[in-house]
């Protein structure tokens, strides 16, 4: 009896301690302020990636992805939250056809707008992960991608 009312409080104080460290493990916000939109067709679709796996040009591995109507051309804002401080890179692409893919023409170059984090471009394909990460360590970060046609 005593051995089980030890176990029961030893589990109670390692449920305690699990829920306290996940209370102290900070989240923050990343802005990602689009510029360069060339007109107010289709949708502006964002993803953020954790990893190299799927950068830049496979959203359903990305780790969030934000859709967003475009209401006028130029700039936009696109938020992130709640996200644990830790590396990211972001693809954001001008779904002017709405069709939920990236059109390419000869050799697979775009056709519609598209731009990652840090504005990297790729050299014979598409830009790196490495490149275009970018470092969560604070409550807010705000980032620029322009948009390239």
């Amino acid at each position: 009896m005593r051995y089980c009312i030890y176990t029961i409080i030893f589990l109670l104080l390692i449920n305690i301690t699990a829920f306290s460290q996940d209370a102290i493990i900070e989240k923050g916000t990343i802005s990602v302020i689009i510029e360069n939109i060339k007109n107010n067709k289709g949708q502006i679709r964002a993803c953020l990636f954790k990893k190299k796996e799927g950068f830049p040009d496979k959203p359903e591995k990305a780790y969030k992805i934000i859709k967003k109507d475009i209401s006028k051309k130029n700039n936009m804002i696109i938020e992130f939250n709640g996200l644990y401080y830790q590396e990211y890179a972001i693809a954001v692409l001008h779904d002017e056809d709405g069709n939920n893919k990236m059109k390419t023409g000869i050799f697979g170059i775009p056709k519609e707008g598209c731009g990652v984090s840090n504005n990297v471009k790729g050299q014979f394909g598409p830009p790196k992960f490495k490149d275009a990460k970018i470092k969560l360590n604070s409550k807010n970060i705000s980032i620029k991608i322009r948009m390239n046609y």
